[in-house]
């Protein structure tokens, strides 16, 4: 993949960054409210939390908020692992600006993996489910899994 996917002749984010952005604002937020930002800095994208966003009476510690922010993190990251370059997320990455969560800086070129691949296939094909859950336990192998692949991803 050429740079200039990545970035236009200007310095100004290239439809592969684009692309990738859109992915991280498909990402689900409570109550859809979709409380991120995003600021491409050089060849590193920092992610910011939105506080007018929040919902004081649904979410009057920001947990939620929070979480949903990291949601969109992760899609970035896979979207740009799937383009076929790495991605370093760094958290709270500035002192000063809290509301800076997080700074995903792209990486050198890499083989895209499947699981990527994979991941990134179906961010567009999320949907909201407000159905109530089923009464039945998760199998174990379903939490050790899950569990797996949330120590992977250092969370």
């Amino acid at each position: 993949m050429t740079e200039h996917s990545w970035f236009n002749e200007d310095g100004a984010p290239g439809h592969a960054l684009r692309d990738c952005v859109a992915a991280a604002t498909a990402a689900p937020s409570i109550h859809n409210t979709q409380p991120w930002l995003f600021r491409v800095r050089g060849e590193a994208v920092d992610v910011l939390v939105d506080p007018s966003r929040r919902l004081p009476a649904a979410d009057p510690h920001g947990r939620e908020m929070h979480v949903s922010v990291g949601a969109a993190v992760f899609n970035l990251v896979v979207a740009v692992r799937a383009r076929g370059r790495q991605a370093h997320v760094m958290l709270m990455p500035d002192p000063v600006r809290s509301d800076v969560v997080a700074r995903v800086r792209l990486g050198r070129e890499a083989t895209p993996r499947a699981s990527a691949l994979a991941l990134a296939e179906v961010i567009s094909r999320r949907h909201t489910n407000r159905r109530p859950y089923q009464d039945r336990p998760v199998p174990a192998d379903v939490l050790a899994d899950l569990s797996l692949a949330a120590q992977r991803e250092g969370v």
